[in-house]
């Protein structure tokens, strides 16, 4: 495909119908509806990822935010955000967290962050960080 440089004075500018102006573009995103952040789990929330062994293994240990976050298809730091239950992320995030383990995401098992309650219960996830010394 090749491209054509076309020179247009002024006037003729005003013939080519259907051209964005930058004015027009701003506006249409200005009107998108945003995503929403600030949602954080539930205790339901919480107790169904418990339930469901997503944040263990089968010896009670707690799993890597970089295991779950490469199972999530989520940054490690995004991972510890759902999981630490105190910084709000999106809608959408915390469904890819919950579809990555086949679970669904249901409306008891989130809220905002400014209408929740403060969390009853988390015991104690601590992220596991795993150091690699390499010898040359």
């Amino acid at each position: 495909m090749s491209l054509q440089r076309f020179d247009f004075f002024p006037d003729e500018m005003s013939l080519l119908s259907p051209v964005a102006s930058p004015t027009s573009v701003v506006q249409r995103i200005a009107a998108r509806p945003s995503r929403q952040r600030g949602i954080v789990l539930t205790e339901h929330g919480w107790k169904k990822l418990l339930a469901m062994k997503v944040l263990q293994n089968q010896h009670g240990e707690w799993h890597a935010y970089e295991l779950l976050g490469d199972r999530t298809l989520l940054s490690p730091r995004t991972v510890s955000k759902i999981v630490g239950r105190e910084v709000g992320v999106d809608r959408h995030t915390l469904k890819q967290f919950f579809d990555a383990f086949d679970l669904p995401l249901e409306s008891d098992d989130y809220c905002l962050k400014s209408c929740c309650t403060k969390k009853s219960s988390n015991p104690g996830y601590k992220a596991v960080a795993f150091v690699f010394h390499f010898q040359l």
